[in-house]
């Protein structure tokens, strides 16, 4: 419990608070002893300056009668003896007369910087007259007074700082035995004292006996009173402290057990802490409003405030999943992205439930992923109970029905297109059968049974797309007997008029097929297997069999995807198909590529043919659309749309890039499916 007694000794006449005690008795008698010099020099100073003005109040009323009359007497010695009778008295340096600028006599030298001037007016009264006879200057030095006070503050600065000094010197040991050494030593066993040593009491090297207590005393039984304090709270602290990591072993078993089911949980899943918000709302709550779906709607600044105060603690691996998140950094910096108009409208909802106090709610909404796709999802929120009141634990959970949805809407779609375009064909193939009326009268034999045929197939026109195919083969054949057995009764346009026919036919024969096609999507579950898209690609290209102007190149390898061999051929048998069917240059270059692209294979057809214009860019791809006659280009207007469709059922999308003229590139994507899916 002892220190070195070298630090002791830097303690006392160091830092201790006697050396402060002391510095600030100097200062304080120095400061003193200054103040009253000063006081006491500024008197003999004033005495000084008292002592001239006495000078020539007795110079006035003594000399200066005696000089006017030697003026007007012109006794010029008379006057040089007056003159230096002045001259004699206490502090004065110079003295003169002066007549018109002329000097008449002086006496003494103006010598010091520092010196007090008079002047005083002779004249002589003559009769009823004031004659000047000139003026009197008389100077005097003050030096002999700042040295006769630098020699008295010298002095006094002495004797006063020897006295200081002693006084601090034994205050300072009396200080210092009566003060200081004992909170040393309280310093001391302060430092020394740890859970160790709570067992010594503080004890103060003092004379025990015939001694009145003082204020150290108290001081001592009071330390030693906390001594003891602190002992019993450490004995009662470890016993806290065993019992404290208890129940954090068990906390933490607890927290490992739920961040295992929050990762692992099928659903997107979100913490967040909603505290701020709900001090918001309570703030708007007191400001009395109390109709907050009202409020929300018409104060959409309130509802972003309140998007900023929400805090994200965690998400799980199936949101990043969902949301198309590499990252949880990477989300939390895109949310932008993935909360748009739509979400905001169901942020406001929650806002307005949550106000309500309705803690448990889900609601359908959309939002995006980080790539910008829109997916449906059922968004649910709940309070996480004991939470309540301060809603600093809320769970956000997503549910993805963007496939459900999307397979409702596509079925309803393509309901009530085939609807439409059966009407349509159906009166296309009324408008021809009028004009086949018209031109040939030798129909008039199977018109009966051409009508039978028509009304059978406008009967069926809302049924399975095959169901057609039996009248148009009447028709085809029907139309090649008319050609054969009365070729030499048809004119030119009766001829032409039955080729158009067999074109007409042919072509919704190409139509039926490419709808049964389109139909069969996604309503027949096909068998998939592992396909190497080099191999596939190669096929198609031999089966088109292109033109030797042309030529396929591959930007790079194909990757092996898991995916149904027709559905891939039809794919990059229509692109390839439409790229060499459209081009009109001499020399044709169709290129084919892939990008890996992450969690996507980014596919690319292009060729340097004629080019799309920016505003068909979307229409190519509605059903039964053609940029050019089907006259000049035999085409149904069904191959794209069966390849947006493929595409879309396996989760990709496609789009084509091109201006008129320039050629054109189209893209489709298709999501990997994990390690069935391999690059070459």
């Amino acid at each position: 419990m002892q220190l070195d007694e070298n630090i002791n000794k830097k303690f006392v006449l160091g830092r201790s608070v006697v050396r402060k005690f002391i510095l600030y008795i100097l200062l304080f008698s120095s400061t003193v002893t200054l103040v009253l010099i000063v006081i006491q020099l500024y008197g003999d100073y004033r005495y000084g300056l008292d002592s001239i003005e006495k000078s020539v109040t007795q110079i006035e009323v003594s000399y200066l009668d005696g000089i006017i009359n030697s003026l007007w007497l012109s006794d010029t010695e008379l006057l040089q003896i007056q003159l230096e009778g002045i001259l004699k008295l206490p502090d004065m340096q110079y003295v003169d007369v002066v007549y018109e600028n002329g000097m008449v006599a002086k006496a003494g030298e103006i010598q010091a910087a520092h010196v007090v001037k008079k002047e005083f007016l002779l004249s002589y009264t003559y009769g009823n007259k004031t004659i000047p006879l000139g003026r009197l200057h008389i100077v005097y030095t003050l030096e002999n007074i700042y040295d006769r006070l630098t020699q008295k503050a010298i002095v006094i600065i002495v004797s006063q700082g020897v006295k200081t000094f002693m006084v601090s010197g034994f205050i300072f040991f009396v200080f210092y035995m009566l003060v200081a050494r004992h909170l040393q030593a309280l310093a001391s066993y302060a430092n020394a004292l740890d859970l160790h040593t709570l067992e010594k009491p503080f004890v103060l090297k003092r004379k025990q006996h015939n001694r009145i207590k003082d204020e150290f005393d108290i001081l001592v039984k009071a330390i030693n009173e906390m001594r003891m304090t602190l002992q019993a709270s450490y004995r009662q602290l470890q016993g806290e402290i065993i019992e404290r990591k208890q129940v954090e072993a068990s906390l933490r078993k607890s927290e490992s057990r739920y961040r295992g089911l929050f990762e692992e949980a099928p659903i997107s899943l979100w913490e967040e802490d909603f505290s701020a918000v709900r001090k918001y709302i309570d703030q708007l709550r007191s400001a009395g409003i109390t109709d907050f779906r009202s409020y929300f709607i018409s104060h959409p600044e309130s509802v972003d405030t309140c998007a900023q105060l929400i805090k994200i603690i965690d998400v799980n691996r199936e949101t990043l999943k969902i949301l198309g998140a590499g990252s949880k950094e990477l989300l939390y910096g895109n949310l932008d992205t993935v909360f748009g108009q739509k979400s905001y409208e169901a942020f406001r909802e929650e806002l307005i439930c949550l106000a309500e106090g309705k803690y448990n709610f889900e609601l359908q909404t959309v939002n995006k992923t980080l790539q910008g796709n829109e997916i449906q999802v059922i968004l649910g929120l709940t309070v996480v109970p004991g939470y309540e009141d301060t809603w600093s634990k809320v769970f956000v959970s997503l549910s993805d029905v963007t496939q459900r949805m999307q397979a409702e809407a596509e079925l309803s779609q393509y309901r009530n297109q085939l609807e439409e375009l059966v009407q349509k064909r159906t009166e296309e193939l009324q408008e021809q059968t009028g004009k086949v009326e018209k031109s040939i009268d030798e129909l008039q034999k199977v018109n009966s049974e051409y009508d039978a045929a028509n009304k059978e197939l406008k009967e069926f026109a809302y049924v399975v797309s095959h169901d057609l195919k039996a009248p148009l083969r009447a028709i085809s054949q029907l139309t090649h007997w008319l050609s054969e057995d009365y070729s030499a009764g048809f004119d030119a346009e009766g001829k032409e008029q039955m080729q158009l026919i067999l074109q007409r036919v042919k072509r919704m024969d190409g139509l039926i097929d490419g709808i049964l096609r389109y139909s069969r999507i996604g309503r027949i579950k096909e068998k998939e297997k592992r396909l190497d898209l080099n191999l596939l690609v190669e096929e198609v290209i031999d089966s088109i069999a292109p033109r030797d102007t042309i030529q396929i190149l591959f930007e790079n390898k194909l990757p092996v995807v898991f995916k149904n061999a027709i559905r891939m051929e039809q794919v990059f048998q229509n692109l390839l198909g439409n790229a060499i069917k459209y081009m009109d240059k001499d020399e044709g270059i169709i290129k084919v590529g892939c990008v890996d692209e992450g969690a996507f294979w980014k596919f690319s057809v292009s060729d340097n043919g004629p080019g799309i214009d920016k505003k068909y860019h979307e229409k190519i791809f509605q059903i039964f659309q053609t940029l050019m006659p089907r006259d000049e280009h035999e085409s149904t207007g069904i191959g794209l749309t069966l390849v947006k469709k493929i595409v879309a059922l396996y989760g990709g999308s496609v789009w084509v890039e091109s201006e008129s003229g320039k050629g054109a590139a189209f893209f489709f994507t298709l999501p990997k499916k994990g390690e069935k899916d391999e690059k070459l």
